[in-house]
């Protein structure tokens, strides 16, 4: 009886440690899905920061440029 008792606790245990290891799996998967996207917006904000001030000197050259002109 000790023995059938520990095989089928050792069953359950072994079906209880997959379930988890496949929780946990699932989950690293979503948290690296989801931190992909928040490196990518990321990346797509800062190069867009980056033009903003280049794009200011590129108007401040211009108008220096017209009124030289002028």
């Amino acid at each position: 009886m000790t023995e059938l008792c520990f095989d089928r606790w050792n069953i359950c245990v072994h079906h209880c440690l997959n379930k988890y290891a496949r929780f946990t799996q699932a989950m690293m998967r979503v948290y690296v899905e989801v931190q992909t996207q928040l490196n990518q917006k990321r990346l797509k904000e800062l190069e867009e920061q980056q033009k903003l001030p280049d794009q200011k000197l590129l108007h401040y050259l211009l108008a220096q440029l017209r009124n030289q002109e002028l």
